[in-house]
């Protein structure tokens, strides 16, 4: 069956790259041999196509982002070129290639991968096949989803297991870092959600926390505060007026700076701006700077640990993210093998549900969460259920381990 290369849309070509309808094995058009290893997810909002991707470029893991074009030099045409959202992309994936290479905005080229190569099927067999309404809709739902009991068990136990992840990590920084540092560190990728964790993790280890005190601590806590916020700004790149005399007196005490660059602002709202967040956590570390910071966890209770977090201006979402997070699984550490411990246990599966995300949504979909709303609205009240769904997607869907999923068992 004939067919005209414009009916090949964008969305056609997402259809296809989601469902994997090509044939591997796989190399760019220059050669370099590629490894799909999930394909990501849609990504329904501005910037690239899929996030979440996981590919093997000859043999070297990289996530990120991929962009789908009908044509290469549609990169161009759309200004990707000078658009900081597309730098993680790791695979330019198009119908046809056009003898042009593509670079991100930070000048790193993109390796290009062209459909017309691999595809499956006949494009006129999988254009017959193809229907939106379908893709968007059917194609979200579990196959393999067991009774809801049975659904909830597993979800609220692959939540737990991520809660023992965390701790794994926490306890790998611990003993790198110390708990002190490990636990500061855990806090500040916290406030950077998804894409500023990476800056704030460096930005932790430029400005670890004995730095901190050892500036500030001789200081009434107001002073204290001024001293932290201009050490966190300054090292970052993102210093204001206000703070320029402050830095000029601390700033031989610190090797390395960050390019303001390096920190992400689109699709970010104000509250959760890096100098925002910078400045809001410095009154949280001014006042446990006495006594440390898993002293300060383990003597307070969590709202009270909530509102101290907060008190800068840190969003109160953002509060109980971190303690979900980081200050849960680092009282579960402290706690360890005592009753304690259980408590602890049991504040993470009492944790009230927090804020939706891309993850949580899909999830949601596919696993049917609203299809008997009296159980799943009691059940979805808390944290544990959604944190089980993330842990699913990051393990089984994403890398599309159907066969291994607990929810198909």
């Amino acid at each position: 069956m004939a067919f005209e290369e414009k009916e090949l849309s964008e969305k056609f070509l997402q259809w296809v790259w989601e469902n994997q309808f090509l044939t591997p094995p796989f190399t760019t058009i220059n050669g370099v041999k590629v490894e799909i290893l999930s394909p990501g997810i849609l990504n329904k909002e501005d910037g690239p196509d899929f996030k979440h991707t996981l590919v093997k470029l000859d043999n070297k893991l990289l996530q990120g982002d991929v962009e789908i074009h009908r044509l290469s030099n549609d990169w161009y045409l759309h200004h990707h070129e000078v658009d900081a959202n597309y730098n993680n992309v790791v695979l330019h994936v198009v119908w046809k290639y056009k003898s042009q290479d593509i670079f991100t905005k930070s000048k790193r080229m993109i390796p290009t991968l062209e459909f017309l190569q691999f595809s499956k099927k006949p494009i006129s067999k999988l254009l017959k096949d193809y229907n939106e309404e379908m893709y968007l809709v059917e194609k979200e739902t579990c196959p393999h989803l067991p009774k809801f009991k049975i659904l909830i068990d597993v979800i609220e136990t692959q939540g737990i297991n991520r809660f023992e992840e965390r701790k794994q990590k926490i306890k790998k920084l611990m003993k790198i870092y110390g708990m002190e540092q490990a636990t500061y560190i855990g806090i500040m990728e916290s406030l950077g959600y998804v894409k500023n964790e990476l800056q704030f993790r460096k930005l932790a280890r430029l400005v670890p926390i004995s730095k901190l005190q050892y500036l500030s601590l001789r200081n009434p806590i107001k002073k204290r505060v001024q001293i932290i916020k201009t050490s966190l700004l300054g090292v970052a790149g993102l210093l204001t007026c206000e703070f320029q005399d402050e830095w000029r007196k601390i700033k031989k005490e610190f090797k390395k700076t960050m390019p303001r660059e390096s920190w992400q602002f689109f699709k970010v709202r104000p509250p959760g701006f890096p100098e925002r967040r910078m400045m809001g956590i410095s009154y949280f570390w001014a006042d446990v700077m006495d006594k440390g910071i898993c002293s300060f966890l383990s003597t307070h209770s969590l709202k009270e640990i909530e509102n101290k977090i907060a008190q800068g201006g840190i969003s109160k979402s953002c509060a109980r993210t971190t303690i979900l997070n980081v200050c849960l699984p680092v009282l579960a550490i402290l706690y360890e093998g005592s009753d304690e411990e259980q408590e602890v246990l049991q504040n993470y599966k009492n944790y009230k549900r927090l804020s939706e995300n891309n993850i949580t949504k899909k999830m949601s979909r596919m696993l049917c969460w609203d299809k008997k709303k009296s159980i799943a609205i009691k059940q979805g009240n808390h944290e544990i259920y959604y944190q089980g769904m993330i842990h699913i997607f990051y393990c089984y869907c994403r890398n599309k381990q159907c066969a291994a999923c607990p929810i198909k068992q």
